[in-house]
């Protein structure tokens, strides 16, 4: 399944709209003809089309499906309270019916007022989860347009059955927020006093697609005098979607002795205000183990209903694949994720981002079923060997089909800390296992 898996809550504050289309919808052009999605007819005369205000009244937004089916019942809410970290539906969110046949896949046009923020489009499942969309988006004169498909029957049909009846889940056009910063913490080699050390550069990166604002950074703590921020090209910066910035920091120490101070961000992130990166001089035994050694994907098995290993899989059918991490941290939470390779040319490509949308197979965050002792031991640390298990159903295939399988993980703190899961690696040969030379896509075949 390609969409994005969030853990959501049921919309209150919702109340049922009209969806007559007014003459002062505007079109493609701005003009206010009541032709919402600028195909050059009037919304009201179209059975498939309907434009409706947001929940807020700020402005239009216009529906229309695929398959030329009469939209009705409609509803709209305010955006909830309790969406995702860093997603916001900032024009509320919207549900409606309309007849389908059973099981088709129908696909949904949205058009909104420009708006370059856009993210993606967010649907609350009947398993209580959050996903994306995936949607095509694209701007079309003085509208935003978001394009994406739901199955009549599916996840996001809300009464769940293949009866005739499309019910699309509540729903809205996201616009996401959030930064990344790297390294988080940084450990200085040894200074002598009044000295100062080589300076450090950490990136910050609007991970969102909404322009962040960097209002300031500071140092604090009781060591901060013994720390330096050299070059700061990020406070009092506006950083647009996918842009980054650097702020450098040097150790001089005024005494002997461990230090420590935070390098903190402030920012405009609603969810995030500020973030501290950890600047040090000294580490203890179990800190150093897992920063020279990280972890490790220690065996890996897929087994069908029965737990016989098997090399290859049959559609339509259910296993579970088995895993385990080998490494010094706490505790990890693992995510498995699988990539249909059909169709895709060069095959050495399939899977190399998570947010591919042949991806069919998500496991969210998993917590071990297991830890037991480790074989690696650095001084006087033992390392943890975490298991886990995931149950997943094969998608109806009518050839053999090429999948990949990639498995990521991320220690407690960081994810605590609302830190992105990292590629987990195979250590040794794999050449034959694995699309890339450094063993983390991992081959597989799904057959009819």
């Amino acid at each position: 399944m390609k969409n994005k898996k969030y853990l959501g809550i049921s919309m209150l504050s919702a109340f049922f709209i009209s969806t007559m289309a007014f003459a002062d919808v505007p079109n493609l052009s701005n003009g206010k003809t009541g032709d919402g999605n600028g195909d050059g007819l009037l919304d009201n005369e179209q059975a498939d089309v309907s434009s409706l205000l947001a929940a807020d009244q700020s402005t239009w937004l216009t529906y229309r499906n695929s398959i030329g089916a009469i939209q009705e019942n409609f509803v709209t809410a305010t955006s909830p309270h309790s969406l995702p970290a860093n997603f916001n539906l900032p024009y509320g969110t919207v549900q409606y019916e309309m007849n389908s046949p059973e099981g088709a896949e129908v696909r949904i046009e949205v058009y909104v007022s420009k708006n370059t923020e856009i993210y993606d489009y967010l649907l609350l499942g009947n398993d209580g989860t959050w996903e994306t969309q995936s949607a095509d988006i694209s701007q079309e004169g003085f509208k935003t347009k978001l394009s994406f498909s739901v199955k009549e029957g599916g996840n996001f049909d809300r009464d769940g059955k293949a009866n005739g009846t499309l019910q699309l889940a509540t729903g809205g056009i996201m616009v996401k927020s959030g930064f990344s910063i790297w390294p988080r913490n940084y450990l200085f080699a040894a200074v002598d006093v009044n000295n100062t050390s080589p300076e450090m550069t950490f990136t910050i990166r609007n991970t969102g697609s909404r322009p962040l604002k960097i209002n300031r950074s500071e140092l604090s703590g009781i060591d901060a005098s013994s720390f330096l921020i050299n070059n700061d090209n990020c406070s009092n910066q506006s950083l647009l979607s996918s842009s980054s910035c650097t702020i450098s920091a040097s150790f001089t120490p005024k005494s002997i002795g461990k230090k420590a101070a935070l390098l903190t961000i402030h920012t405009d992130d609603p969810d995030n205000e500020s973030t501290s990166i950890f600047l040090h001089n000294d580490e203890s035994t179990s800190e150093e183990a897992p920063r020279r050694l990280p972890p490790v994907l220690s065996s890996l098995h897929i087994v069908d209903e029965a737990g016989n290993p098997v090399e290859s899989m049959k559609a339509n059918t259910t296993y579970s694949i088995e895993w385990s991490i080998l490494g010094y941290h706490k505790n990890y939470q693992s995510l498995v994720a699988m990539f249909d390779c059909a169709d895709i040319i060069d095959e050495t490509t399939c899977g190399s981002r998570f947010s591919d949308n042949n991806r069919f197979v998500n496991s969210g965050a998993v917590s071990p079923l297991s830890v037991e002792a480790g074989t690696w031991q650095y001084k006087s640390e033992q390392s943890k060997l975490f298991s886990y298990r995931y149950q997943f159903t094969t998608p109806d295939v009518k050839k053999s089909t090429p999948i990949v399988i990639r498995l990521y993980r991320i220690n407690e703190k960081d994810y605590n800390l609302g830190g992105n899961m990292l590629s987990l690696i195979i250590p040794g040969n794999h050449a034959k296992d694995y699309y890339d030379t450094s063993g983390r896509r991992i081959k597989n075949t799904i057959n009819p």
